[in-house]
Order: C-alpha cells, then structure tokens, then sequence
C-alpha cells in the first residue's frame, strides 16, 4: 500500500520524509513514537493528543494496527516533529487512514497553526483521498519544531482510529538572505557594532568596504580598527574621520546555497570640535 501511494504522488510532491503505521505500537501511552520511517534530518517525532489520554491499539487499515483514542466530544492528535538545526521543510501533501466507529466526525488539519484541509470520517474507514492531498494554500517553509494537528469536532462518545500516516515535504539546508541596516551617524572616535540577527546554522561570513563609498570592496582583516570580521557580528571601535562615507557590507556563504550579500550600509563620521589655542601673555 506505501508504495503505491509513492508511485501515486510522482506528479504532485518531492518525496515521503515521514510514514508511520503503527505497527510497531507501544500502547497504551500518549507520547507514542514508534518506528516511523523518517528523513534523516527529523531529528525526532512524537504522537499526542489534547486529552492526555493513552492511545490505544485497534485494528486499522486492512485489519493492520491503528492508533485509537476513545473521547467524549471534539478532541486533537498532535504529531511533532523536530526538523535538524540547519534545515528547512516545505511540506507538499500528506493522506492518511481514519476511520469512526460510530457517528460520523468531521477533522481539520492544521500545520504549524495553518488550516490546510478538513473533512468527513466514514464508520467504515478510508482514506482522506485516492491520491496524497496537496496542502491548500501552499505553506512557507519551517525550521525547528513543526506541529500537526487534526482535530476530530466529534459529538458523543466513538472510538477514533487513525493510521497509515505519511507526509510529503522537500527538506533543504535553510539558506541564508540579504538583510539591510540603517544607515549610521556616529561621532568621530565612537563604535559601532553592526550585527546579522539569526543568520542560518553553518553559514560563513567575510566583511567588506566601500573606502568613501566609491570604488571597489576589499575584504576587511582584524586590526585596531575592525573585529569580528568573518563573523556575524562585525564591530568598528574608535572610528577615525577618513571612515566617513565608507559603505560596508558582508558577504554570507554556505554549502548548496547561493552566496548573499546583505544590503550595503552607509556610515557617517562628524568630526569633533577643535579647541582653538590659547595664548596668554
């Protein structure tokens, strides 16, 4: 059955990066991981529910195991999911089996608390869709910690069984982008640290001037003047007159990534006062 839902999404996703079908169950309990089949950057994945209720196994798709919970009621399972420090995921589509033993429910699917699908579930099982659905509207990518939610609005008591779950998504290292500073008016001697806010996991950064703002740029080297000049955070101590109109920008680089430079940055330097010499007689 998973391999031709595979074969079924050639035309529509990238690949499976997680299937589950219970099947290496470990009911009751809620916060059921099993062993799902997962792409090698989910770091982990974990099954909840919003009643804190043990999972419980029944028979599922073509009297395989499936996850139950047996509510009074609208209650959720909550699948989590921790995508690799440095990695993004563009979630594409996803299906799975459900099936009520008593009255209809109807479910609602939720990524990351953004409404995707919703439906009907029949006494007699099925699943959401012949093929894998795409998610509508298309979602943006996710970083860290994705949650997804379908919420069963249920009336009385049932027992809700849901399995076979598989989700399709594109999985890429999470690359950097330009960003812009605010211009800067500093007195002359003064510092200034200019500093790129949550860069992406494995970047590498060279900062670089515009001497006058006119020109090329040249690489900057840690001296007197400048440190932190291939990291993030590029701080500029004891500014002198002769930086006044230089530009600065960096250059952010990282594996299977296109290289980005951030949007270059004026900086303006106001000479002190000079204090007139006194002559006494």
């Amino acid at each position: 059955m998973f391999l031709l839902l595979v074969l079924g999404l050639k035309a529509q996703a990238q690949q499976v990066v997680y299937f589950n079908d219970f099947e290496a169950n470990s009911f009751p309990t809620n916060g059921y991981t099993g062993s799902p089949t997962t792409h090698p950057y989910i770091s982990s994945s974990s099954w909840t529910n919003s009643s804190n209720t043990n999972f419980t196994d029944e028979v599922g798709y073509n009297n395989s195991v499936g996850m139950g919970l047996n509510l009074n009621g609208s209650f959720s399972y909550f699948l989590t999911l921790t995508i690799a420090p440095g990695y993004e995921i563009q979630i594409d589509a996803y299906n799975f089996w459900r099936e009520k033993n008593q009255a209809n429910a109807g479910w609602e699917m939720k990524i990351n608390g953004n409404s995707v699908d919703s439906g009907d579930t029949q006494p007699d099982g099925d699943f959401i869709s012949t093929t894998p659905k795409l998610a509508n509207p298309p979602l943006p990518p996710f970083s860290g910690t994705v949650t997804i939610e379908i919420k069963i609005n249920g009336n009385g008591n049932g027992l809700y069984i849901i399995d076979d779950f598989s989700l399709y998504a594109v999985i890429t290292p999470e690359c950097p982008e330009a960003v812009s500073f605010p211009d800067k008016t500093l007195c002359e001697g003064n510092a200034w640290t200019i500093a790129i806010e949550n860069p992406a996991v494995g970047s590498t950064f060279q900062w670089q001037v515009n001497v006058g703002g006119f020109g090329t740029w040249t690489n900057l080297s840690n001296d007197f003047n400048y440190s932190g000049v291939d990291t993030a955070i590029l701080q500029i101590q004891d500014i002198p007159t002769n930086f006044n109109n230089n530009l600065y920008r960096c250059v952010i680089t990282k594996t299977a990534c296109a290289t980005v430079e951030t949007i270059p940055v004026a900086l303006t330097v106001i000479p002190l006062p000079q204090t007139p010499n006194i002559n006494y007689n």
